[in-house]
Order: structure tokens, then sequence, then C-alpha cells
């Protein structure tokens, strides 16, 4: 039988992709919700909306359509309601709705000027917590072409990569009602200052919020940021953590003893590994769960932070691999080593746990652009619960990347070269080295649709771990401090020269 032949992929196939992200299983473990993102070629833009697919397997179920981006979709602790972010209708900034879960229309529960932030839902569901920025009005749209006044900045940390400038916007903290009688309320701001508030959790009963802060007086001079605890209706706030490093994505366990969260405790040093804490919730000393795992546990789904299983036992978590990203839990109480439960050649871009330990989550590898699936408690039988790009990774030849290493300074440096889609044996083919910026980052085991489009006009490509990436501990992370531009430069050409020595094309 004939092989079909598939042709490389080109710059217009991206308006063909679909890309799954940010599963989220429901609390009774029937479903999971995740988010669909296509590139309008017309709009020259990403439209998203949100899914609906059966835990134990089905046709997936388009379940919002608004006419732009559906971001961040949350089950209510009941099931009854699903609380997402939305840009529809007349919003110029992404708004919180809620919508039934057995149907209905969606209803807007913000009107504010600046983006609202991933909902939070309080254990009653009654309301929802999320982090807004606050500050001067932004200009309209007939004032952008006319000049603008001269900034005064007197703060280091005054930009933001996607939001731009922040130095007179803070985020703070919000609560808004979720009831769906009596009437809507405004939501109310509940934290303050000079500072910014994020990634708020409620506790058990309702009555506090935690939330990652920076609020000493040298915050824009080191890393430290602090756990910290308010009322649900506003008020002071209360620092859980003692200060000695950076903290963020608290997690409140169910039975209101805990809090976990992911940070360390070097004030002043850069490229230490993240690692899960958990400290009372009253504060005083934390207790770090992943001493012994030379590893970051905050990859590039770290906006999960640590997440609870219902039982209060169990903490799970995301760590960077050797160019993967598997999911990992631990004993909340330190017994026992962390150990992987999704592993294997390929990355884990986002997960959520149901009351039972079923996982959903959402993955690639390097053929395959990110799909939804799930597995067990145990991490066994996972599979996949959608198939978005079946036609088109039947169409396009995705070039899987061949791995090499090479040792260079006491290190072993990871590589991966892939052939030009087409290859012929006995041709040689022009090649683009691309390197990865951060440098506390990693290339790996996930799709990447430039390196398929670059493969698919007919180039070989080169890509690498030089010293300075996550994923091989912090003595290799921290090799590039003092040296940014030496040693790592001198990784990727030696990288280069290694794969021009040992593949021929």
């Amino acid at each position: 039988m004939t092989e079909t032949w598939r042709r490389g992929m080109t710059p217009a196939d991206l308006f063909r992709l679909s890309t799954v992200s940010d599963a989220q299983i429901s609390p009774d473990g029937s479903s999971v919700a995740f988010v669909l993102t296509r590139l309008d070629e017309e709009k020259d833009e990403y439209l998203s909306n949100i899914w609906i697919v059966p835990a134990a397997g089905g046709n997936p179920i388009q379940f919002t359509y608004g006419s732009k981006r559906d971001l961040s979709p949350r089950w209510s602790p009941n099931g009854r309601w699903l609380a997402f972010l939305s840009e529809r209708n007349d919003d110029k900034k992404p708004q919180l709705y809620v919508i039934a879960v057995d149907g209905g229309e969606p209803r807007r529960l913000t009107s504010l000027k600046t983006a609202a932030g991933q909902p939070v839902w309080s254990a009653d569901s009654s309301r929802i917590a999320f982090a807004s920025r606050v500050g001067p009005d932004e200009p309209d749209e007939k004032d952008k072409e006319k000049s603008k006044p001269a900034r005064v900045i007197n703060a280091l940390r005054y930009k933001s990569n996607g939001e731009g400038f922040i130095y007179d916007r803070r985020r703070h903290i919000f609560v808004v009602s979720a009831s769906e009688v009596g009437e809507e309320l405004p939501a109310k701001q509940i934290t303050d200052g000079d500072w910014d508030d994020g990634t708020p959790t409620w506790s058990p009963d309702g009555a506090e919020i935690a939330f990652a802060s920076s609020r000493h007086e040298n915050r824009d001079y080191d890393q430290v940021s602090d756990i910290w605890a308010v009322s649900s209706g506003g008020g002071e706030a209360r620092k859980v953590t003692p200060g000695r490093g950076p903290c963020g994505n608290p997690a409140w366990s169910p039975d209101g003893r805990l809090i976990a969260y992911a940070g360390d405790e070097h004030a002043l040093d850069m490229g230490r590994n993240t690692k899960i804490y958990v400290i009372a919730t009253a504060g005083g000393e934390p207790r770090c769960l992943t001493d012994g795992l030379d590893r970051t546990c905050a990859p590039g789904m770290g906006n999960t932070g640590p997440v609870w299983s219902a039982d209060n036992r169990t903490i799970y978590f995301g760590i960077e691999e050797h160019g993967t990203d598997p999911i990992y839990r631990v004993a909340a109480d330190g017994s026992g080593a962390p150990h992987e439960l999704l592993g294997g050649q390929r990355q884990y871009s986002s997960f959520s746990v149901a009351p039972d330990g079923a996982i959903a989550y959402c993955s690639t590898d390097p053929v395959s652009p990110s799909e939804a699936g799930i597995a067990a408690a145990d991490g066994k039988s996972a599979r996949e619960l959608t198939s978005f790009n079946k036609d088109l990774r039947q169409e396009i030849e995705f070039v899987k990347p061949v791995q090499f290493q090479f040792e260079r300074a006491g290190f072993t440096i990871d590589g991966w070269v892939m052939k030009p889609a087409g290859f012929r044996t006995g041709q040689r083919y022009a090649t683009l080295l691309n390197v990865h910026g951060g440098p506390a980052t990693q290339y790996g085991i996930n799709f990447f649709d430039e390196f398929q489009v670059q493969a698919g006009a007919g180039y070989a490509v080169v890509f690498l771990n030089p010293r300075g990436s996550q994923g091989y501990g912090e003595e290799f992370t921290r090799a590039v401090r003092g040296d940014w531009g030496g040693g790592d430069y001198e990784d990727v050409i030696a990288g280069l020269d290694e794969a021009i020595k040992r593949f021929d094309f």
C-alpha cells in the first residue's frame, strides 16, 4: 500500500490550527470544560470559546458563542454554574460572566474599566473572587492619536508583558455576588494600596481570602512577595508567610488548616528552584515539601499553582524536566518523596483534579497540537478527550525532532534537530538555529508551530537548552549568573557544531 504524501506546514495553516487549553473537570467528575482557540485571518486576532466534553468520552460540544474571546472556565462547587471571562457585546476588556450548566444566556457580573482576572468560586457557590487593576481611566479611542503628556515614573517595575504601563495601575482583589436571585451588586474591591495583589483563594468557610502581594518598602529591589489573608468583606490584611523570598499561587486546604503555595526563600538570588510549601493559615514557619526534588515546581502551567486533593492528603503540581512538564504529587504532611503521576515525552500545559482524584489536563508533543485528556487518580489509563487537529495532522507532515546530547563545562546539554518536511537522504539543507529567551525557561517536547513552519519551508531546524535553562537542576540554571551571554552562548554554538557533525544533511 502506497503511503499518502503529506506536505509541510505553511504560515497559512496557522489559521486552521486549534489550540485546546485550561482543562477544568466538573465537581462530579462527569465533564471537562476547556478553551478552544483559533486564529481568525480576517480579524487578525485570536478567537476563543468554551467547550465541554464528557469525561467518559464523546463528542465535545461548544458551550459559549462569544464573538471574540471566552476564557477561564471555572465550575461552581455545586456544579450548577460555569464562570468565565469574556469580551462580548460592548466589552472593551474581558469581564466576568456566569452561565447555567444546563444552558441559557450568560449573565454579566462585572462592568469594570479594566480586565477582570481569573474567577475563583467560594465554597458555597455564592461569590466569586478575582483580581483586577485599579487606576486612571484609559484614553478614549478618539483621543489615542493625540499627544500624550509626559509620564513621570519613579518605580523600576513600571511595565508588564501584554499589559504595557502598570506603574499607576495596581492590581487588587475584588469579590462579586454570583447569586441568581435578588438585585445584582457591583463587584466590591477588598484590598487597596500602592502594591499589586493577585492569585486569590478562598478559605473553605468563605470568611477570608488569601492572595500574593509584595507590600514591603523595598519591593522594587528584591524578589520578596508574601501570602496575605484578608476578610472576604474587606479590611486590613494579615501577613501569613515570613517574607524571605517570592511566594505565589496560594491554595487553601479543604479543611482550612493549611495554605499551600509555590516559592523559594531567596530574596535576591535569581535562578533558584521554585518549591512547594505549606504553612498554617495563622502563619508561622513554612514547611517545604519538595526539598529533595532538584527541579523548579512552576513550569509553564505554573499559573495553576499547587492543587489540593479533596481529602487534604495530597498536593498536585507540575515541574520542568529535560524539556517536559510532568505532573507530580506529594503528601501534604511531608511523608514520602514527590513522585510523577503523568509524564512521558510530552508537555502538560494545564490540569485540574476532581474530588475522586481524576485528572483532566491539556497536553502536547512535538507533532501534536494541544488537546484535552483525562487520567485516573493514579495517573494511569490516560486518554485523549479531543482531537480537533486530526484532519490537519493527516494532511500535514509535522516533523518530529531528533534529540541529541553533548558534554560541555561539566554539564550535559540537550539539543534537538528537525529534518525539513519532504526530507531526502543525501541532500544538504539550509539550517535555522533557534535560541530561547528567559534565560530560565526551556525548549522541549511540545508542539512549536514556528519550528514546524520553518521545517515546512525546507529548512533544517536546531534548538537547544544551554546553561541557564530550566529543567536540569538549580546548578545548571544558575550557571549564567554573572556571565549572561558567555557560557550559554558557547553552549549554543557548540550545539550547532555538534548537530552539523552528527547530521550530514
